[in-house]
Formats: structure tokens, C-alpha cells, sequence
């Protein structure tokens, strides 16, 4: 049965999505930066936005390797080198969660746990936020 599920989870991230565009991206982003709850993410994160450009990353999950690619939206070196926020329409992980923090080196998608259903969870969780949250503060 594990073989099974694992089998197709596989099948379900080598499908493709349709990737946006990059004005779709940036309304993408812009309705990250309006959905934010916790933190100041506007006023925090946009002085760290980049143009977006696509990396391509590769599945480990998946035999045969697949890639598939991801934008690469802000630049957050000012906390870490090369350290980045990334979106990208395959998602990560069984719900298949969109933004993620990677570094310019990667080459992979990386762990489950760098990738967030939300934008301002993914900057939390980069370690570039500084601030306290508030005690209700939990991963969406």
C-alpha cells in the first residue's frame, strides 16, 4: 500500500501545473503581501523583492529525476548569502505547498519543511524575521 501511495504521489508532482506568467506572479505576490496576518510582511519584505526569474529545480522524490521550474522572487543575502523566496506552481510536499525559502545554489527542491501554503509564512520561517510573533502565530 506504501508503494502504492508513494507511486502516486510521484505520478501527481510530474504532471506539470501551468506555470504563471510573470505579471501573474506579481499579482501572485501582491496578494501574499495583502493576505499577511502576523507580521508587517509589506513593509518588511518588499524592500527584498526582486524581478522574478525561474530557476529549475529538481524533484528528489521522483525516479526518473524530474525538474521543473521555480521563480525566485526576493533576495533575502541581507540575512543569509544567497538565501531566497521562491514560488513555484508544482508546489511541495503531499499538499503540494507553493512558496518556499531555497538558496541560489540549490539545485532541488529541498525539504517539505522549507515550503508554506503562504507567502508570509515562508519569510517567517526563512529566519529573516527578526521580531516576536504573537503567541497565536502558527504554520498555516
Amino acid at each position: 500500500m506504501a508503494q502504492l501511495f508513494s507511486l502516486a504521489r510521484t505520478r501527481a508532482h510530474m504532471t506539470q501545473p501551468q506555470q504563471p506568467s510573470r505579471e501573474d506572479l506579481k499579482q501572485l505576490i501582491e496578494a501574499g503581501l495583502a493576505a499577511a496576518t502576523y507580521i508587517p510582511l509589506r513593509e518588511t519584505l518588499t524592500p527584498h523583492l526582486i524581478e522574478p526569474f525561474v530557476l529549475m529545480l529538481v524533484w528528489p522524490y521522483s525516479k526518473p529525476l524530474a525538474e521543473f521550474p521555480c521563480w525566485i522572487i526576493a533576495d533575502l543575502g541581507f540575512h543569509s548569502p544567497g538565501l531566497t523566496l521562491a514560488y513555484s506552481a508544482h508546489g511541495h510536499g503531499s499538499y503540494g505547498n507553493p512558496w518556499g525559502v531555497v538558496r541560489t545554489t540549490d539545485t532541488s527542491f529541498g525539504r517539505d519543511d522549507s515550503w508554506f501554503i503562504c507567502l508570509e509564512d515562508s519569510f517567517i520561517n526563512s529566519g529573516a524575521w527578526k521580531q516576536p510573533l504573537p503567541s497565536e502565530y502558527e504554520i498555516r
